[in-house]
């Protein structure tokens, strides 16, 4: 209320001292332009002067008002197109949820211009684009991502390489895992899809170097890493086989110790010491390591591998073998061995008697095939026949039963 109060009072105040000098001074103006001149009173060139500042006011006033009418009508326009482009956004990833891939790539690469996160749109698309088995254009909006997000930013790598999994490249997955695991070597996601991948390629050399961070970092269950481990070197031992001794033994060595009492991790150890270069010198390691894992800790697998290879001294073998057989009296594998060591040492009587205990016991398609082979070598040839025979039925109906 007070300005329009000061405005009235201060133009009341103006138009009386005008109207005071309009009649009592005489003053006047004189303006030359070359041949021309203008004359006039002082008072009404004030006049002009006044008229033609508030001219310059009332038109610069007008300018504003229109540049804010554009505005508003520019920032109105704005706003619809970006709301008409979430809309396609949210439009797009519901026909994503739906399995609808070619309606959700439309619509989500035209709401990416005005999504706020428009690198989810893209790597939505590419999804979209690989489900629809375009493996390019996957490519592109994998770009698009990355380009919005920043170099720095692995969700695109991670999404490309799963793709690549998805479809049975696993080559192509490795390198990009193994560069994003080399930006966050502690991201237990990466180290989990790397492990899958190097599983499925048989990279065990990889996945050896990889077993203490997976276990520092838990990035899978107590058991499923066991699992890993025992798988990883079972590998490693079966790869070695038919080289120097001294690789099995320098693989050996490096191993945890608690793993050097896993049954299964010994046994392929063992095998891979039997295809050593020089067999007898493995198959010599061989017999003392299952030796001294036996008498500590029996087991099955590692009694039947005992009897196939051949220690220093074959009696010795034997007579080793034999003294299990109070505390182990019902384990057909040790029959097993016990036939095989008695073979071996040519006591065939004795080998035939442990065969047929072993029988007797649990009948299997390698006990009758040992025995009808035994049999065979002391000219019984109708036993012998008669021992294939039943070998193969039992092997035959075990097959179908599984």
């Amino acid at each position: 209320m007070r300005k329009p109060l000061l405005v009235f009072v201060t133009i009341a105040l103006l138009a009386g001292l005008l109207a005071w000098a309009m009649q009592n001074n005489s003053s006047y103006l004189l303006l030359a332009f070359g041949n021309y001149s203008i004359e006039m009173s002082l008072v009404t060139a004030l006049v002009i002067l006044l008229l033609v500042y508030w001219l310059l006011r009332l038109t610069a006033g007008l300018r504003r008002a229109a540049a804010r009418t554009g505005k508003n009508i520019v920032t109105a326009d704005w706003f619809f197109r970006a709301r008409r482009g979430q809309g396609r956004t949210a439009l797009g990833f519901s026909h994503f949820m739906q399995g609808r891939w070619r309606l959700a790539l439309k619509n989500l690469q035209r709401g990416a211009k005005f999504s706020d996160t428009p690198a989810l749109n893209f790597l939505a698309a590419a999804e979209a684009a690989h489900r629809m088995g375009d493996p390019d254009l996957a490519e592109q909006y994998l770009e698009k991502a990355q380009t919005a997000l920043g170099r720095e930013d692995v969700a695109p790598d991670l999404v490309k390489a799963r793709l690549a999994v998805e479809g049975g490249d696993h080559r192509r997955a490795l390198p990009i895992l193994r560069e994003v695991l080399k930006q966050y070597p502690r991201d237990a996601a990466v180290m989990a899809q790397l492990t899958a991948v190097r599983k499925q390629l048989g990279d065990w050399d990889g996945l050896k170097s990889m077993l203490p961070d997976l276990k520092r970092l838990k990035v899978m269950p107590a058991g499923q890493l066991n699992e890993l481990e025992q798988q990883v070197y079972c590998q490693l031992f079966t790869a070695a086989s038919g080289r120097q001794g001294q690789t099995q033994a320098t693989l050996w060595r490096e191993m945890p110790a608690r793993l050097k009492a896993d049954p299964a991790i010994i046994a392929a150890y063992v095998r891979s010491l039997q295809a050593v270069a020089d067999p007898q010198q493995g198959s010599h390691a061989a017999e003392r390591l299952l030796r001294e894992t036996l008498v500590k800790n029996w087991d099955e697998q590692l009694v039947s591998l005992y009897g196939d290879v051949a220690g220093e001294d074959g009696a010795k073998q034997l007579k080793t073998a034999k003294a299990w057989l109070p505390a182990h009296a019902t384990s057909a594998a040790l029959l097993l061995t016990l036939a095989k060591l008695s073979e071996r040492q040519q006591l065939w009587g004795q080998a035939r008697s442990y065969l047929n205990d072993a029988l007797e016991m649990k009948p299997r398609p390698e006990v009758y095939a040992r025995l009808g082979g035994l049999l065979a070598q002391l000219g019984e040839q109708r036993l012998s026949d008669e021992c294939y025979r039943k070998g193969l039925l039992l092997a035959v109906n075990t097959g179908a039963g599984s």
